[in-house]
């Protein structure tokens, strides 16, 4: 019966793990569902009782609020301060500090073209946002690292037979532009070219194997040749276990070796 379908539907609409929440066409909260109150830290007796008018929230963008009043769709994610919003103590909330939330709202109509709500999806971003700075900083360490280390990072792509990366003064530093097979090879000493092309048919051809030799590179920003270990392993198989790519790294041991001389 139609008590039971309300009673299910009710269900559903409580156990999502997004917030839902309806608004009025003046931004008034008039429903929401159990992840709504989890994400803004209040019972349902709070968030509809108080009223709460998303326009009068100082922490909700402005663009956000434009959206409603204006009744086109947004989708956009912001920090959210709790502590600031506790200054209204309309707005009560058990949590504190901030987090990062994404919203997708849009205008609801019936069927015969009326307005009945806002509706705004939210989800609580807070942990992923996290993690993408975390693995942010991983990366712009390690960037730092090997170029400090003097050490270029390759991937070759066995089927398009292109190298990427973006560390290579080949490519001027933009892993978007491959660098070709001839393109390395013209960089390479005449005499340290032959076991350079030997590996690479090897990749072309897929073979699983790993290697390491040292080879003499003329690079765009150096006029004299570097002294270089290039080694590198497969990192990609095909169902036939054929390898679709291989990453491995230049190291320039130029300045290391003039040291060597130096002192020997």
């Amino acid at each position: 019966d139609k008590e039971m379908e309300h009673k299910q539907l009710l269900t559903v609409f409580n156990s999502l793990l997004v917030g839902i929440g309806f608004f009025t066409a003046d931004g008034t909260l008039v429903r929401c569902n159990e992840s709504f109150c989890r994400i803004f830290g209040a019972d349902l007796q709070t968030l509809l009782g108080n009223k709460l008018n998303i326009n009068e929230n100082s922490v909700v963008p402005d663009v956000v609020k434009e959206a409603v009043r204006r009744c086109v769709p947004v989708q956009m994610s912001f920090l959210y301060d709790f502590d600031k919003q506790r200054t209204d103590k309309r707005f009560f909330s058990t949590r504190t500090r901030t987090c990062y939330l994404k919203c997708n709202g849009n205008h609801l109509y019936d069927n015969d073209g009326k307005f009945v709500n806002y509706i705004f999806i939210f989800e609580d971003i807070t942990e992923m946002v996290k993690s993408e700075e975390v693995l942010r900083q991983s990366r712009r360490k390690t960037e730092l690292a090997m170029k400090a280390a003097n050490i270029m990072f390759w991937e070759f792509d066995a089927v398009a037979k292109l190298f990427y990366s973006d560390n290579e003064p080949l490519n001027g530093y933009d892993q978007s532009k491959p660098v070709s097979m001839a393109l390395y090879l013209e960089t390479l000493h005449p005499d340290d070219r032959s076991q350079v092309t030997e590996v690479m048919e090897r990749m072309s051809n897929g073979e699983d194997f790993s290697f390491s030799f040292d080879s003499r590179v003329m690079l765009p920003d150096s006029s004299t040749w570097q002294f270089c270990t290039i080694s590198g392993a497969p990192y990609e198989f095909d169902s036939n276990k054929k390898v679709l790519k291989y990453v491995g790294t230049r190291k320039n041991n130029t300045e290391v070796q003039k040291k060597e001389q130096f002192f020997y």
